[in-house]
């Protein structure tokens, strides 16, 4: 057996590539075919996809490749074992950042947040998040680390010290992948596993996974000895091996390295596709390391557009047939304004957001598009800072469309427990007015607190220019735009709208007009 590859420009032919395969690999009601995604977002749409091709779809594993890991090492006998994953490492991080031993250990780190919460608490997410990734593309330094081996970098000491410390406390209740994925491996040795595997996961299905580690394809081809392992995954030129092009500014900056060479040693692609595909070039490339993989590559799903007639087909197409500059589609005055690509510029998230809004009413109302939810897919690189700004202005637009927020971490989502981080992370010299309104934006704070009207909260913010601090100061003027000095103008409005300015504590303050 070998690993096998499905190639396609379009997510739904791939889709209904797996519903073809899981229609014919038949699998019995009590056992449960496991895909593997990377996101929430994709699992939602591929349920959908697949029931409409299948008529039902029920009993499937929809898991993550960490996920994936847990399951193997379970289903061989190896126990339930949580991995360690930045949700979980954050708070054993925060702790360990208040202990005495780490302070005397490390008292230059330990300075960095002193008295701060938020910034202990920062640096434990951050410590977290790399920690997960450390295991995924550094395997061999989490393993060293673990092994108590000294790490010679200084700058790492730190690192190495907390990660041996969570090793050595809670080894017992979290595993960590690197050391999970090579016990996986080294039960497949024996016969009796193999066999425990085939009827337990008989096959594993790959669905649009974009980044592929050497850590997980190293896994992968294990399992693909003894059961069959299927890749759907998305390449925008199927056709061509774009992988070793290069772009024209590419070509320049390494023909400046090297005179030696010349520009016949290059070849040139399609920037867009060279630049925003960098890390589907990298997972083909290390799948394409192993010849059995390239001879099992099916590019048999793909789908062109023949005659491109808007300026999104035609930057589509140059994409599909990796067009260089000087064999793209021409792109005529009338392509730019043709509304299939549009650019919006904006000063906050925010208002990113409720430009999205009402581009949606817009196309809805004016233009009479039926659409449904389903036909909306919303893009960001960090759904996390955006899902606030979504839930105030879809949760309160005059007009309602229904949304639902995919992948959204638990400490970020509208939950009470993102509200407790939110407050933690609150600091008295950074209140300003955007962090406040995040916070009255949590429904559990709403609630709690009877507050329904958040557009008027923000209007009496930016009369009474409330904008940082909590009390500010004369000196450098910024006791005008400090929480207090503008409550008080709320306030003397609300008894005395308008009129002269009062005198209030030895402050001149001028009520705002309510």
């Amino acid at each position: 057996m070998s690993i096998e590859l499905y190639a396609s420009n379009a997510l739904e032919s791939l889709a209904d590539k797996l519903s073809e395969n899981l229609k014919e690999d038949k699998f019995d009601v009590f056992t449960k075919p496991y895909i593997v995604t990377q996101t929430e977002g994709i699992n939602s749409w591929l349920k959908i996809r697949l029931a409409e091709k299948l008529g039902i779809i029920s009993n499937v594993a929809m898991v993550s490749p960490t996920d994936v890991v847990s399951r193997v090492f379970s289903a061989l006998g190896g126990g339930i074992q949580q991995t360690m994953h930045s949700e979980y490492l954050k708070w054993l991080i925060f702790e360990m950042l208040s202990e005495k031993d780490f302070a005397e250990a490390f008292p230059k780190i330990s300075s960095y947040f002193a008295d701060s919460e938020s910034k202990r608490l920062s640096l434990a997410k951050k410590t977290a998040d790399l920690f997960d990734q450390y295991q995924i593309y550094r395997p061999e330094k989490i393993t060293e680390w673990s092994n108590g081996i000294p790490e010679t970098d200084a700058d790492l000491q730190w690192q190495s010290y907390l990660w041996h410390k969570i090793k050595t406390n809670h080894s017992e209740q979290l595993g960590d992948k690197t050391e999970l994925a090579q016990k996986i491996i080294e039960l497949l040795n024996d016969e009796k596993h193999q066999q425990v595997l085939v009827k337990k996961i008989p096959r594993l299905y790959f669905f649009g996974m974009a980044i592929i580690t050497p850590f997980y394809l190293k896994l992968f081809y294990a399992l693909s000895q003894h059961i069959p392992v299927r890749f759907y995954l998305i390449n925008p030129s199927p056709e061509t091996y774009w992988m070793e092009d290069v772009t024209e500014k590419r070509m320049t900056l390494l023909l400046n390295r090297n005179k030696k060479k010349s520009t016949e040693d290059f070849t040139i692609g399609n920037e867009l596709l060279l630049n925003w595909g960098k890390i589907i070039n990298d997972s083909f490339t290390l799948l394409f390391h192993d010849d059995g993989n390239i001879n099992s590559y099916d590019d048999s799903l793909r789908t062109e557009t023949e005659s491109p007639a808007t300026l999104l087909q035609k930057i589509q197409s140059d994409i599909y047939n990796n067009a260089a500059q000087d064999s793209r589609h021409e792109i005529t005055e009338a392509d730019a304004s043709d509304g299939s690509v549009t650019i919006n510029a904006s000063f906050t998230a925010f208002r990113e957001v409720e430009i999205l809004y009402n581009y949606l009413i817009q196309l809805i109302d004016e233009k009479k598009a039926v659409l449904s939810p389903r036909d909306i897919v919303v893009m960001v690189n960090d759904v996390d800072k955006y899902a606030p700004f979504i839930n105030a202005v879809f949760d309160n637009a005059p007009y309602k469309i229904p949304f639902s927020i995919a992948d959204e971490s638990l400490s970020s989502g509208n939950n009470f427990f993102s509200a407790l981080v939110l407050l933690l992370a609150m600091e008295e010299n950074e209140f300003t007015s955007e962090r406040v309104v995040e916070l009255l934006e949590n429904k559990y704070i709403r609630k709690r607190f009877g507050i329904s009207n958040i557009p008027l909260i923000r209007k009496a913010m930016a009369e009474a220019n409330i904008i940082f601090g909590v009390t500010g100061s004369v000196n450098n003027d910024t006791r005008f735009m400090s929480w207090e000095y503008g409550l008080r103008k709320i306030v003397l409005g609300l008894c005395i709208s308008g009129g002269n300015n009062i005198i209030y504590k030895n402050e001149a303050i001028q009520p705002i007009d309510t």
